[in-house]
């Protein structure tokens, strides 16, 4: 869901894209306990305290990957030779 937001907030709206990531993953998370809740009856106060740190947790990650991206590299060079690695872009 978040790749997908992502994708779209890049195409479409790129000057908003860690708000609207922000906000996918809150609602989502938002979403998720509301389920929880009514399906396994949780307290209030556990269903409260993982919508924050669910919440802090977004905040974090969208800010962090608008400035700092994960890119994965994949070369081959010949045939049988393959290279992978995990790399970190910076936008300036």
């Amino acid at each position: 869901m978040a790749g997908t937001a992502t994708a779209i907030a890049d195409k479409y709206w790129p000057e908003h894209r860690a708000l609207i990531r922000f906000s996918v993953s809150t609602a989502s998370g938002i979403i998720g306990e509301g389920i929880d809740r009514a399906t396994y009856g949780e307290k209030s106060s556990s269903v409260l305290q993982d919508i924050v740190f669910h919440t802090l947790g977004a905040a974090i990650g969208s800010l962090i990957t608008d400035k700092f991206i994960l890119t994965p590299v994949i070369k081959r060079d010949h045939p049988g030779s393959n290279y992978s690695e995990l790399a970190i872009q910076y936008h300036f």
